[in-house]
């Protein structure tokens, strides 16, 4: 496979990092990510579309939407801010001081937080959606500074030194149904069985974003990402940024929020990261958090 063109490619919202310096501060770059927090109804990257239109907007929606949950109309002359759309180009929604109608419900304009309460539901779909990557998920009995780590399932064969021998049973089972599907395991997950699930699960989409990020490195890189090789800092931020913003758009405590505000709070210069990567690995994770995933074709065991 030729990865060169991927590699070598800038993409769009990189370029604001790179050629015009949109949020190379850190106070910026805060302002962007709590304003995507905001919309947990959108996707990541349509919640940045909307900051790029109108930083300042409060809640948006189609207009039928507005009128049928809402009972609230469409002022004339209204500007209409662009998103991305399932199956098509673009959709166009309103922001609620374009409209008018019946008072609009003050909970839905302040997000709250439960404080680290993961709902049961979710943290099963999660873990239970990991084989579907080729993940195995682990606990381990790790001291109280070890959250917890990722790594290959088996080192690749063309290393200089012998290969590790295969952990026994490669392959995991996933049951579909009346039938099962048997599907390889590129990495392991590994995570202090000694914490509580409040603590395990920003452990699960930092490791995540670890491999949505292309940190690792290794033969089964390109399945997920471009191939980035980057220093510890910069894949550290990206995945702390990457942790914060699922964990926010749930309502959710997470430990990376004192780790951003050291850079936050001293308006300091950003890391060499993408913002290309970190949005697009925050969707991964909330689809994998939110809807049953497929099982990615290269995995599959075929019998």
């Amino acid at each position: 496979m030729n990865t060169k063109p991927e590699t070598e490619a800038i993409q769009a919202l990189d370029s604001l990092f790179h050629e015009v310096g949109t949020y190379k501060k850190s106070t910026e770059y805060m302002q962007l990510l709590e304003f995507i927090r905001k919309f947990p109804y959108y996707s990541p990257y349509n919640a940045h579309l909307l900051y790029m239109q109108k930083p300042g907007c409060h809640y948006v929606a189609m207009a039928s939407t507005w009128e049928k949950e809402f009972k609230r109309t469409i002022k004339p002359g209204a500007r209409p801010l662009i998103i991305l759309v399932p199956f098509g180009p673009v959709g166009y929604v309103f922001d609620l001081d374009e409209t008018d109608g019946k008072p609009f419900p003050d909970n839905l304009l302040h997000p709250f937080k439960t404080g680290g309460s993961i709902p049961d539901g979710l943290y099963r779909k999660l873990v239970s959606n990991l084989p579907c990557i080729g993940i195995r998920y682990a606990e381990a009995d790790y001291g109280s500074q070890m959250a917890g780590k990722i790594e290959p399932a088996a080192e690749p064969k063309d290393r200089g030194s012998p290969p590790v021998p295969c952990k026994r049973n490669q392959t995991q089972i996933l049951y579909k149904k009346s039938h099962e599907v048997h599907l390889k395991v590129l990495y392991n997950i590994i995570v202090n069985k000694n914490h509580s699930k409040n603590d395990i699960f920003p452990t699960i989409l930092h490791e995540l974003a670890h491999l949505f990020c292309g940190h690792l490195n290794d033969e089964h890189t390109e399945l997920f990402s471009k191939i980035r090789i980057k220093n510890r800092r910069d894949r550290e931020f990206e995945a702390e940024s990457v942790a914060w913003l699922v964990c926010e758009r749930m309502g959710i405590y997470n430990p990376s929020e004192k780790y951003l505000a050291g850079y936050s709070g001293k308006n300091a210069t950003l890391p060499d990261i993408s913002l290309d990567c970190i949005l697009s690995s925050a969707g991964k994770i909330e689809d994998m958090i939110h809807k049953n995933i497929k099982p990615i074709k290269d995995i599959i065991v075929k019998e």
